[in-house]
């Protein structure tokens, strides 16, 4: 069990173990133990929403990065073909060259682009799998606690 769920087993554990007030469904928690629990779920959140986090604020800068590369590579390309000899095989040559050189850049960008909107993807789809879980969880926890009030009224 890692951290995230041994502090939502913790909760749950000071949720059914709670003194009940006479009559009701109401219970008495420390707020503080509380607290200090949602604190430390908050410092456990797992790092693949961090990181989808990174990304999706970086996006933008992630792919300029890459557009700048691949301008770099597409300048450096021109400039090496007009430093070369103006023979006719080696102009078609340093052409060639050029020309595959920016189409591997704009390969590069294209990779870099779906290759991060993958991650985003799989990273929010892993949050929303782990959020989902925890909401069941804690829908579980409250359905358990009206059922043990039910049954002891």
């Amino acid at each position: 069990m890692n951290e995230f769920e041994s502090l939502i087993a913790e909760l749950e554990d000071m949720i059914f173990n709670a003194k009940r007030k006479a009559f009701s469904d109401e219970i008495t928690l420390n707020r503080q133990s509380v607290l200090a629990i949602l604190q430390d779920l908050k410092n456990t959140i797992p790092d693949q929403i961090r990181d989808a986090d990174y990304i999706i604020k970086n996006r933008d800068k992630i792919i300029s990065d890459a557009q700048v590369k691949a301008n770099d590579i597409i300048n450096n390309a021109n400039k090496k073909a007009s430093r070369m000899v103006s023979e006719s095989e080696v102009i078609r040559s340093a052409q060639r060259e050029a020309n595959n050189m920016v189409e591997d850049a704009k390969r590069y960008l294209d990779t870099i682009e779906i290759e991060t909107r993958r991650t985003i993807l799989d990273t929010i789809g892993n949050c929303e799998q782990t959020l989902g879980d925890t909401l069941n969880l804690l829908r579980n926890c409250r359905e358990d606690l009206k059922g043990t009030l039910l049954k002891n009224e």
